[in-house]
């Protein structure tokens, strides 16, 4: 969040003279240009742990976008005046968030990543203050401003939407009625002002054609399922459609290189509400493309679910992964793939693998079946319950490797609580278990039952400040790798060293049930 004093507006623009007004809204000043915040949780994580520099971290922020001006609109009164539903009463609780969606009001479109606002309060209970930050987000430790009983008070800010185009809105110490207005937003240049055209599948139309036909931005409305093969490339398009149960893409093209929905070359292109499912190959690819997918699923695809690859970035939420034969995600070459609340379910591959430089993290996401994370070539695989706060749960359980990391990859569980499945490290790559307890290794035949350390790899497992890690059953380290336990960590099971393995215990470790060490040069359980 940022807050705006004192900065020179881009335009001015004359009053709104929408019907819901009751009142003229005078203009304030914003900024030019915003930069999202997008890689910094990303960027923290990975120089916490100690990432190849190559991963290129700098890179993965959008930005600058310039702000569009637009005659001053009022959102949310919750006094009434006009405004019922989600954007009139009640006022604000005390500590009870609320959510308000911002695209599709006030002329503000669904490729806008932050407003401009000027937020009031009037009414006021007593002493308190407002918090505001994009749905879904984590809730920021700095107030948009602070009021007293009884006062009216405003002030302007630039508040980033989530991808969804929500914020939420916190009353903190006592409650107060709120009152929004918007005088701009900002979005790719691109998708400022985009064409909307309609496509029923059920009809025998085809989404192909639709963008052939037309220029770029382009919105297209998607009615069923389209039986084809759709590519994008060079141009902004956004797919949406009202229920991806009902409103999708399947892929007919049979071959390794089709994939069911393609993005290519494309600074903003969106998914909305669509299903990609039942392809004989890949189910969507992105390169050299910027892609935002919201309330998705990618399922039951004859290949990898959804490959990111030659510096693609996906910013995905509510995105479901499921029944494809290959991985859920693929990562690559420099992408990066960040997925909120999400949900990858029995995949025929790995959850989710980051490879040759490619960055992931499933932020409040779920994990289950066979296999979870894979990194490998310099690249960083996380699943993160830690960085963001929301109602959806964040867990992984895998019945036979949970974590995987070689050939200088990284691989982390931030957070992940409880978790089933062996863990591996090996060539130069490291696993770490911040707040993360396994409980279970793989399950006979679906995976080794030992977690392994080896050929300089790194296995490591501490605290997030919320919880204690623990290991499991047996770990196997050899051939110069390294198992570092701290922090409290609890070691339920043994710890086997053998050609130069090697393990470093520090005093707070909690012996659990069978927890013994052997062959360790350094390695030594506490009194």
């Amino acid at each position: 969040m940022i807050l705006v004093r004192g900065l020179t507006a881009l335009v001015v623009v004359s009053l709104s003279s929408a019907p819901l007004l009751a009142q003229s809204i005078p203009n304030w000043t914003a900024p030019r240009s915003w930069t999202p915040p997008a890689a910094a949780a990303m960027e923290r994580k990975v120089k916490e742990s100690r990432a190849i520099g190559t991963l290129g971290i700098d890179a993965l922020p959008t930005g600058p976008l310039p702000l569009f001006g637009i005659a001053p609109c009022r959102i949310v009164d919750t006094r009434g005046n006009g405004f019922t539903g989600a954007y009139g009463p009640p006022a604000l609780s005390q500590g009870s968030p609320r959510n308000f969606i911002l695209t599709g009001r006030c002329g503000i479109p669904g490729a806008a990543q932050a407003v401009s606002l000027n937020v009031t309060v009037t009414n006021t209970q007593g002493p308190g203050f407002i918090l505001i930050y994009p749905q879904g987000g984590a809730q920021p430790n700095v107030s948009t401003l602070n009021y007293v009983a009884g006062q009216t008070i405003a002030n302007a800010a630039v508040v980033p939407l989530s991808a969804g185009g929500g914020i939420t809105v916190i009353a903190g110490v006592s409650g107060t009625d709120l009152i929004i207005d918007t005088n701009g937003y900002y979005a790719p240049a691109s998708g400022a002002a985009s064409k909307t055209v309609a496509v029923d599948c059920t009809a025998g139309q085809s989404i192909q054609a639709a963008i052939d036909r037309e220029d770029g931005p382009l919105v297209v409305d998607v009615d069923g399922f389209c039986n084809e093969n759709v590519s994008v490339k060079r141009k902004d398009v956004t797919l949406r459609g009202t229920n991806p149960l009902n409103d999708g893409i399947q892929g007919v093209v049979s071959a390794p290189q089709f994939a069911a929905l393609r993005f290519a070359y494309t600074d903003a292109g969106r998914v909305e509400n669509l299903s990609i499912l039942n392809g004989p190959s890949l189910g969507i690819a992105a390169f050299f493309s910027r892609l935002t997918m919201v309330n998705s699923r990618v399922t039951g695809n004859g290949g990898v679910g959804m490959t990111v690859s030659d510096g693609g970035i996906v910013d995905a939420t509510g995105l479901t992964a499921s029944q494809n034969a290959g991985a859920g995600a693929h990562v690559s070459k420099g992408a990066a793939f960040f997925c909120h609340e999400c949900n990858f379910e029995n995949n025929g591959g790995f959850a989710a693998i980051a490879a040759n430089g490619g960055v992931l993290s499933l932020l409040d996401s779920v994990v289950t079946g066979q296999r979870g994370l894979r990194s490998n070539g310099a690249s960083y695989a996380d699943i993160d319950c830690i960085t963001e706060t929301s109602s959806h749960s964040c867990s992984l359980n895998a019945t036979g490797r949970a974590a995987q990391a070689f050939s200088g990859g990284i691989a982390a569980l931030y957070g992940a609580g409880n978790f089933t499945g062996q863990v591996e490290a090996g060539d130069g790559a490291t696993v770490q278990l911040v707040g993360a307890r396994q409980l279970a290794t793989g399950q006979p035949g679906q995976g080794p039952i030992a977690n392994l350390v080896g050929d300089f790899g790194t296995l490591s497992a501490g605290t997030d400040d919320v919880s204690q890690s623990q290991l499991f059953g047996t770990t196997n380290v050899s051939g110069f790798g390294r198992l570092l336990l701290r922090d409290m960590t609890t070691l339920s099971g043994s710890i086997q060293c053998n050609s130069a393995g090697d393990a470093w215990l520090d005093p707070t470790i909690v012996k659990g049930p069978g927890a013994a060490i052997s062959g360790c040069e350094h390695g030594v359980l506490p009194p």
